[in-house]
């Protein structure tokens, strides 16, 4: 019954969390209405709703007991258990800074001025919520030194587990934001079936990678990629051992590139755009030759057959670029996208290089 209940409350944890004035949970709200307040969106929808189902799912986060008498701790232990909280307790100050160093828990609850003061020293890219567990006269210094709030030692058991159950939905807020904020990044910039840049990601990073190079002075080199054929994959042996043959074929791109210098997007379909930065003309065509090369070398492994893969290639090489205005770098793209095509009816599997002049 209690887990059920817990369930329960956990929906209302959007609309009815705990919040005190020096909070940075008042972020979490603030960010959770401006991405619902937008034109034609229902009250509580979209990110609202999304994050609802992740404080759901979540295991109950961990916290750290830190006091010095015994029936405190047992009692305090007693309500993080009431407030679903997965609780370790350490008596020592010593002891439990270096838990807290090694494994950084959401909540602490401590009886200690000095801990917490050094608790908030901590460096973390995770906030800390630390509740001083104490007396009323203390309550002033401890806030001070970086305490979130304070409860009274006197305070009931009642009391004590409905307080717990705020932080408790404070934690789960943030543990779910966060977690919504990574992985919508990571689906702005990242081809879900790939794992290659996407589409977005080459848009925004391109023009930054030419404007890089007019500054430096220095070459740079954009290649259009077509599987050949890949049309004929799909109607032969099914969408699935087609996205398989894109999944290899994106492995093989980027064994060829020279890290932390080149890199590859998706644009969609069978298309990829090979970026590569510093390079001689020599140099560019040697890489993207390899790719090529690494392509026919042997046949695609899927679940059902083997296929033998080539692909098709436009190079534009820049020796030197004087701006990195949009036309310069729609020119680029645009001329690497007619040396794909010229490779194309040249009978494909082959690099069309092309030298640009400014």
């Amino acid at each position: 019954m209690k887990a059920a209940s817990d369930n329960d409350t956990r929906t209302q944890y959007l609309s009815d969390c705990a919040i005190q004035s020096d909070s940075p949970t008042l972020l979490v709200r603030g960010l959770i209405h401006s991405s619902n307040e937008r034109p034609g969106s229902a009250p509580g929808s979209d990110v609202t709703g999304t994050l609802a189902v992740m404080v759901r799912l979540q295991e109950p986060p961990q916290a750290l007991v830190c006091v010095v008498d015994p029936k405190q701790e047992a009692r305090l232990a007693e309500a993080f258990g009431g407030a679903l909280f997965d609780p370790t307790i350490i008596a020592d100050e010593e002891d439990a800074y270096a838990a807290m160093e090694a494994q950084l828990r959401k909540l602490v609850i401590t009886d200690s001025l000095q801990f917490v003061k050094q608790l908030r020293a901590l460096d973390s890219r995770d906030y800390l919520h630390i509740l001083f567990f104490g007396s009323s006269s203390s309550e002033t210094a401890a806030l001070r030194r970086g305490a979130d709030d304070c409860v009274s030692s006197q305070t009931s058991d009642a009391a004590l587990v409905a307080r717990l159950r705020g932080f408790r939905r404070i934690c789960d807020l943030e543990v779910a934001l966060h977690g919504a904020l990574v992985q919508n990044k990571q689906l702005s910039t990242t081809d879900e079936l790939t794992g290659l840049a996407n589409r977005h990601f080459f848009a925004t990073h391109w023009p930054r990678e030419l404007e890089t190079a007019a500054r430096n002075k220095s070459t740079i080199a954009v290649a259009m990629c077509d599987i050949d054929h890949f049309k004929r994959i799909n109607d032969t042996h099914g969408h699935a051992t087609g996205d398989h043959v894109l999944r290899e074929f994106s492995v093989r791109l980027q064994q060829n590139l020279r890290r932390g210098k080149d890199w590859v997007a998706r644009l969609g379909g069978e298309e990829f755009a090979i970026v590569l930065s510093g390079v001689s003309a020599a140099q560019a065509m040697n890489i993207v030759e390899g790719i090529r090369t690494s392509i026919r070398s042997r046949p695609f492994d899927s679940p059902t057959t083997n296929i033998p893969m080539t692909a098709s290639f436009g190079l534009c090489i820049a020796d030197s670029t004087k701006t990195s205005d949009t036309d310069t770098c729609q020119r680029l793209l645009s001329i690497a996208d007619k040396a794909l095509y010229k490779s194309k009816r040249g009978g494909r599997d082959r690099v069309t290089a092309v030298r640009f002049k400014p």
